[in-house]
């Protein structure tokens, strides 16, 4: 059977979900091999399988969030703290995700990568080559962001988180902001929404939901 990577944000929300699909595939046969924080080490390893660690800002304890979001009880809830908390809890771990994520490719044979909605440290990957990486399903543990008339409760709230997400910049190794960033925050195609970049740069996208709570869609998108 296949050798599957899974990576989680190390935020409970985030890894319950992924740990709960890993279940899944390894009842199917499948090999995991998980990559998150150290925080959730001891869940992975009693679940069976094989754990590496997030490091550097990637590898943080959601308990102690005023240690990397300091701001988070000094500005008012809205769309400047959405872009503090996005930034603080998910942007600043791209890089040391990234290059975890490449030590971990070099040194092992994955036929399949499954990343939580806002891992970030998969982007750079998904922007180099698709032949020099395995494919990709970006898993949604989080409600769909759109904008349509039917896109249910969160819809008020995707505009907002749109566009933050779009003015995150890829910083450090990867140099100035590239528009093609915007793809793993929302992949899904919609003609109603003009800020959402029109095509996914992973193979698929699996959304998550609890059983009878699927806000009902009038078309297929």
């Amino acid at each position: 059977m296949a050798q599957l990577l899974v990576c989680s944000v190390p935020n409970p929300g985030h890894f319950n979900p992924m740990l709960t699909l890993s279940r899944h595939l390894a009842a199917a046969g499948h090999t995991i091999l998980f990559y998150t924080a150290e925080t959730f080490q001891s869940k992975v390893e009693a679940s069976g399988f094989k754990f590496v660690s997030l490091t550097g800002k990637a590898n943080y304890d959601y308990r102690r969030q005023e240690d990397y979001f300091p701001d988070r009880n000094s500005v008012p809830p809205g769309p400047e703290w959405l872009n503090l908390a996005v930034r603080a809890l998910f942007s600043e771990a791209l890089v040391d995700q990234y290059r975890g994520l490449e030590q971990i490719l070099r040194m092992r044979s994955i036929d399949l990568i499954l990343i939580d909605t806002l891992f970030f440290g998969a982007i750079p990957l998904l922007l180099g080559p698709r032949s020099k990486r395995p494919p990709v399903v970006c898993c949604g543990v989080n409600p769909m962001l759109l904008t349509g008339i039917d896109a249910g409760p969160t819809a008020p709230l995707a505009r907002t988180a749109v566009l933050v997400f779009h003015a995150l910049p890829l910083s450090g190794d990867f140099g100035q902001r590239r528009e093609g960033s915007a793809i793993i925050f929302n992949p899904l195609k919609t003609e109603t929404q003009s800020e959402m970049r029109p095509s996914p740069a992973y193979e698929h996208y699996a959304q998550t939901e609890a059983h009878g709570c699927c806000y009902p869609q009038r078309r297929h998108i």
